[in-house]
């Protein structure tokens, strides 16, 4: 009970650190940016890469982690991470392939998601979804790698993961403009 306790204490702090840190990341970027047409440019490219990382997290927690624990603690622990194994390289292949796609047609799927920007709106926005696209690949491993983590009752590492993407956008927004 004491070790339950002390883990939901830690992710319950760094979940509440990580609230912070996006609220003053939201707090630069609307500072330095207000509601202007590169804000609606980043919001735009962020839209999709956002969603298909979501889907691959909920997916992940839902399907993958009880399945992966259940052979665990059944005692089939090389099935559980020939699994693993095997899931870590679908993942890397699919959202590579994703990633690449969305890098490719970043331009086709800016004029798709946002038709009322004007031309260089569209180019600006192509251009931040085509970094956003590239990192869907990390995400998707860094979730994964997280997940096994937390099979293993450890949750700090993965909590304070978050807190280290917030801090390095924070820190780049207040060192540009």
């Amino acid at each position: 009970m004491r070790r339950l306790l002390s883990s939901t204490l830690l992710v319950t702090g760094f979940s509440f650190l990580g609230v912070v840190l996006q609220f003053a990341l939201q707090v630069v970027l609307a500072s330095k940016f207000g509601a202007g047409q590169e804000m609606d440019a980043y919001l735009a490219a962020t839209a999709i890469p956002t969603w298909i990382s979501s889907v691959y997290v909920g997916a992940l927690g839902f399907a993958y982690l009880p399945v992966f624990v259940e052979r665990l603690t059944s005692g089939r622990v090389r099935e559980a991470w020939g699994m693993t194994s095997r899931l870590f390289d679908l993942t890397v292949l699919a959202l590579g392939l994703v990633s690449l796609s969305g890098i490719s047609l970043a331009g086709q799927i800016m004029h798709l998601t946002a038709p009322g920007f004007a031309p260089g709106m569209l180019l600006l926005s192509a251009s931040l979804a085509r970094i956003l696209w590239a990192a869907i690949p990390f995400t998707g491993a860094a979730t994964l790698f997280a997940a096994l983590y937390q099979s293993q009752n450890r949750f700090g590492w993965p909590a304070a993961g978050p807190l280290l993407n917030y801090a390095t956008a924070n820190s780049a927004s207040m060192r540009s403009g």
